[in-house]
C-alpha cells in the first residue's frame, strides 16, 4: 500500500476560519454559537447556532448554483493554495487527481426555493429541480478528471469521504484527491431536528450529566490528501498521515444509537487494526460527542470497551453539529491540536456524567498530547459509523 500524507487544509466554521482561529476560539474558553434571528419566521430563534458569513443564494441569476456549490469551491481552492499548488499544477495530474466530497443539504435549498415559489403561486425555475450533476460541476472547476465520489451517508459522510479518498491512493489508484464538504443551514434541518426534539435551547455540553441535545452549525472544509512520496519529491508542508479508517452500519434505528456503541467500537477496532496502531499509543480522540443523552452515553461504552486511556473530547459546542461535514471540521481539529499538542477540554462541560474510569474526560484545563496518533469519530442516522486514525506530523 501507498502511505497516504494531508499536504493542504481548509477549514471554515463558527469557530473561525483557519486552523489558528480554530485553536484560539478553542484555547480562550468562548463558542462561536449564539443566537440569531435567522429562522425567527420558524420559531426557531431561540436554538443557538453557528453561522458562516457567505452570500446569499440568487436563483434568479444563478438557477443551478448554490450556497453549498459556493462553499465546495472556496473550500477546495484554499486547500490547493495551502497544499502551494495552483490549477495549473494540476494539468499535467488530471487523471491522477480525484475527488471525494460529502454534503447532507445538497439541493435542499434548491428543494425549499422551489416549494417556496409553488406556495406563493410564482413562476418555477425548472432547472431548480433537475439534476446539475454536482460531481461533475465540481470536478469541472479544477480540472480533475480521476476518481469521483460523492458520499452521502448522514453525519458520518465527510469522514467516510476521507477514508474513500485514502483507499484511492493507497492502492495506487491515484496520486491525489481532494476531500471536500459543506453543509450550509437550512429551514429543513432546523425544523427536522426540532421535530425530533434534539434541539438545545442553551450551548450544547457534550459528556456533561445534564447535557440535553444539540445545536446546529455549518462548515466548509476541504484537505488535500497526497501519495507520500510524491509529497516528499515536492518538498510539501505535511501535517499528518492517515493510517486507517473504517466505515459500517449497525441498523440498530432510523434516528437512535445503539446504546451499546456497537457500531461506534466496531470501526474505531477497524481502524486501529488497518494502521496496526495498538490501542495503547492512541492519546485522544475527538468524539462524535453530540451533547445527547444516548449518543454520548454510547460513545463512552464503546471507549471502554475499545480500552482507550487517554483524552476525550467534543468540539461540537464550538461549532455546532455540523451535519455531514462534522467529520470533517473536527478532523481539522484533531490536526491543529495535534500540531499544538494540547487539548482543550470540550467547552461548556461542567459535570461529567462519565467519572472514575480510564477514559480521562478534562474538565476547564487544558491537556498535553503526548502521543502523536489520533482518533476521530463520526457517526450518523440509520446506523451510520466512521472512525478515521491518523499522526499528527512528518512522517
Amino acid at each position: 500500500m501507498k502511505r497516504v500524507v494531508i499536504t493542504g487544509v481548509y477549514a471554515e466554521s463558527a469557530a473561525g476560519s483557519c486552523l489558528e482561529e480554530m485553536h484560539e476560539l478553542a484555547l480562550s474558553n468562548r463558542t462561536g454559537l449564539e443566537h440569531k434571528d435567522t429562522y425567527k419566521h420558524l420559531g426557531l430563534e431561540k436554538y443557538p447556532i453557528g453561522t458562516l458569513d457567505c452570500e446569499e443564494d440568487n436563483f434568479e441569476e444563478n438557477p443551478v448554483e448554490e450556497k453549498t456549490h459556493k462553499l465546495l469551491r472556496k473550500a477546495i481552492l484554499g486547500a490547493l493554495k495551502d497544499a502551494n499548488l495552483s490549477q495549473d499544477d494540476l494539468k499535467n495530474e488530471a487523471y491522477t487527481t480525484g475527488l471525494s466530497i460529502a454534503s447532507s443539504t445538497l439541493k435542499v435549498l434548491k428543494m425549499q426555493e422551489y416549494a417556496r415559489r409553488k406556495v406563493q403561486g410564482k413562476k418555477n425555475i425548472p432547472s431548480l429541480l433537475t439534476g446539475d450533476s454536482f460531481l461533475h460541476y465540481m470536478a469541472s472547476l479544477l480540472g480533475i478528471k480521476g476518481e469521483a465520489y460523492n458520499t452521502s451517508i448522514a453525519c458520518a459522510s465527510s469522514t467516510a469521504a476521507v477514508g474513500l479518498a485514502f483507499d484511492a491512493i493507497a492502492d495506487g489508484s491515484m496520486k491525489k484527491m481532494f476531500v471536500a464538504s459543506a453543509d450550509p443551514l437550512t429551514e429543513l434541518s432546523m425544523a427536522g431536528f426540532h421535530i425530533l426534539q434534539t434541539l438545545n435551547e442553551e450551548v450544547c455540553k457534550p459528556f456533561d450529566s445534564n447535557r440535553n441535545g444539540i445545536n446546529l452549525g455549518e462548515a466548509s472544509v476541504a484537505f488535500l490528501l497526497e501519495e507520500y512520496e510524491s509529497a516528499v519529491e515536492r518538498k510539501a508542508k505535511i501535517y499528518g498521515e492517515i493510517l486507517g479508517y473504517s466505515i459500517a452500519n449497525d441498523a440498530y434505528s432510523p434516528t437512535a444509537p445503539d446504546p451499546e456503541g456497537n457500531g461506534a467500537l466496531y470501526v474505531m477496532k477497524k481502524a486501529l487494526e488497518q494502521g496496526n496502531v495498538p490501542v495503547e499509543k492512541v492519546g485522544y480522540v475527538n468524539a462524535h460527542g453530540t451533547g445527547t443523552r444516548l449518543n454520548d452515553s454510547m460513545e463512552y461504552k464503546a471507549l471502554e470497551s475499545l480500552g482507550f486511556e487517554g483524552i476525550v473530547t467534543s468540539t461540537k459546542s464550538l461549532t455546532g453539529h455540523c451535519l455531514a461535514t462534522a467529520g470533517a471540521i473536527e478532523l481539522a481539529f484533531c490536526i491543529i491540536f495535534g500540531l499544538k499538542k494540547q487539548i482543550p477540554a470540550t467547552y461548556n462541560l461542567k459535570e461529567p456524567e462519565f467519572k472514575g474510569g480510564k477514559v480521562k474526560i478534562p474538565v476547564n484545563e487544558i491537556s498535553p498530547l503526548n502521543s502523536s496518533y489520533i482518533l476521530s469519530n463520526s457517526f450518523g442516522f440509520v446506523g451510520n459509523s466512521s472512525s478515521v486514525l491518523i499522526k499528527i506530523g512528518e512522517p
